[in-house]
């Protein structure tokens, strides 16, 4: 009973000094609830005298399941031949200060480094295992994807990246603000530019200060080919034969396998799998770090119901349930770390008969712990 009280309380200090980093990251696509977080704080306060009284441990277990939830179900269903997951990289930089990015390789802010390594844990709660990866090459993307292997245990599977799946290029928009964009432009001009698929904003000349095409990442492309602004549809166009040439291919094994990149790139894919009408596209909402889960079948079809746009992704958390999520990841991390800190003895580890071979091999005398 003790022990079990201790736990809890253990954990409940945990989440009271969590509060900021979970209000801040609950901010970046949902609103986070605080009830149940609340209720656990004022039963902590209430349980000193929890030992001796059952009931109150049994209300405590009652509020942790609350918070933590229900884990839903992920095991592929009938006809699954191949598991994929879209994940966009975290907020970066200019995301926070709504500036139009595209190619400019800006770094993820503090709250997207927190959102990518929350997106790696959920990951690895809920027994997804990859095969193998593929981003960008701009580092929100990459360091995303490190963040995400990182929290998930998966360092080790294979990686590629490619210029392919960079953001969508935005011309001569890249750097300005979004805000002041609008003032200037108007607003039905800009939405033309940023959400029609066919609309390729005014394009970038070589002096734009954010001008990439000198950039040796990028000299395989050819100064003919480097893009100077694309609409959604020119994105799709330069995406999709790393899709045919790199992912389906692996699809097709059975391979397991997580892309990091961009929201546009994302919808271009989301549009292409699931046959979205173009004129749809722009009510395809992907938050930064969210993994969606695609179920395929020996074609590569979808696999699930589609909503009323036709999406047949499943986003790994919803509305409800992130604040719930993230609470059950912190215990998630608290319980990993004694993994790799409980003591092993060497006599419970090693066979006697194991050390007395090695012993007389080497001529020397059985050690007296055996």
């Amino acid at each position: 009973m003790l022990s079990r009280i201790t736990r809890l309380k253990k954990t409940l200090r945990f989440v009271q000094q969590k509060q900021t980093y979970i209000s801040r990251f609950g901010a970046c696509a949902y609103t986070t609830n605080w009830s149940n977080v609340k209720k656990l704080k004022q039963r902590r306060m209430k349980s000193d005298n929890a030992s001796s009284d059952g009931e109150e441990v049994a209300k405590m277990d009652d509020d942790m399941d609350a918070v933590n939830g229900p884990s839903q179900s992920w095991d592929d269903p009938p006809g699954t031949s191949a598991r994929l997951v879209l994940l966009r990289h975290g907020e970066s930089e200019w995301n926070a200060s709504k500036r139009f990015t595209g190619w400019v390789d800006v770094d993820l802010s503090e709250r997207g480094r927190d959102e990518a390594i929350h997106a790696g844990l959920m990951l690895k709660r809920h027994g997804f295992e990859f095969d193998e990866a593929h981003t960008s090459v701009l580092k929100r993307a990459v360091r995303t994807l490190w963040s995400v292997l990182h929290s998930c245990d998966q360092h080790w599977i294979d990686v590629k990246r490619t210029w392919r799946l960079n953001e969508r290029h935005y011309g001569a928009l890249q750097g300005l603000s979004k805000a002041e964009v609008k003032r200037q432009m108007g607003e039905e001009l800009l939405q033309r530019f940023r959400r029609g698929f066919d609309q390729p904003p005014i394009p970038m000349r070589e002096d734009h200060p954010f001008w990439t095409g000198r950039d040796r990442r990028y000299r395989t492309i050819g100064p003919d080919r480097h893009p100077t602004g694309e609409s959604l549809r020119m994105c799709q166009q330069r995406v999709m034969p790393y899709w045919q040439d790199a992912i389906v291919p692996s699809l097709r094994r059975g391979q397991r396998i997580l892309v990091s990149a961009h929201n546009n790139v994302l919808r271009c894919l989301v549009q292409y799998m699931d046959q979205v009408p173009v004129d749809q596209i722009r009510k395809i909402e992907i938050p930064t770090a969210v993994p969606i889960v695609y179920h395929l079948d020996q074609d590569l079809t979808p696999i699930g119901e589609p909503d009323e746009i036709g999406f047949r992704g499943k986003f790994l958390v919803d509305a409800e349930a992130r604040d719930a999520e993230y609470v059950a990841d912190i215990e998630f991390q608290e319980q990993q770390k004694l993994r790799f800190s409980q003591h092993i003895d060497p006599v419970d580890a090693m066979k006697k008969e194991d050390i007395r071979s090695q012993c007389e091999v080497h001529g020397l005398a059985l050690p007296k712990a055996w």
